[in-house]
């Protein structure tokens, strides 16, 4: 996993697999995410992971190739999970406690 940050901006990298994974943990603040499906083929799917856990049943579908945002409030956490395989994806986290 690689990483990278900026004030205010945080990157990384990771290899998802079929079990649910925090992509992004909870803070203080509120956050703009982005995630890019960066695989040539296998879909992800995020969302919560609180009451459910997150399953490819349940979980928002992000196609291979493409991205999502999303403004996460306060004590917030976003998860995902792999359809199969072990996609990459990336991710950018804009930490409302910095001014964004």
């Amino acid at each position: 996993m690689a990483s990278h940050s900026a004030p205010g901006i945080t990157g990384n990298t990771n290899t998802l697999s079929t079990s649910a994974e925090s992509l992004v943990a909870r803070g203080n603040f509120p956050k703009t995410v982005i995630v890019q499906n960066i695989d040539a083929s296998i879909n992800i799917f995020v969302g919560g992971n609180a009451d459910a856990a997150l399953t490819a049943a349940n979980g928002f579908r992000v196609k291979a190739g493409e991205s999502f945002s999303v403004d996460l409030p306060p004590l917030a956490e976003l998860w995902a999970i792999a359809a199969s395989g072990t996609p990459e994806v990336r991710f950018l986290v804009l930490d409302g406690n910095q001014g964004f």
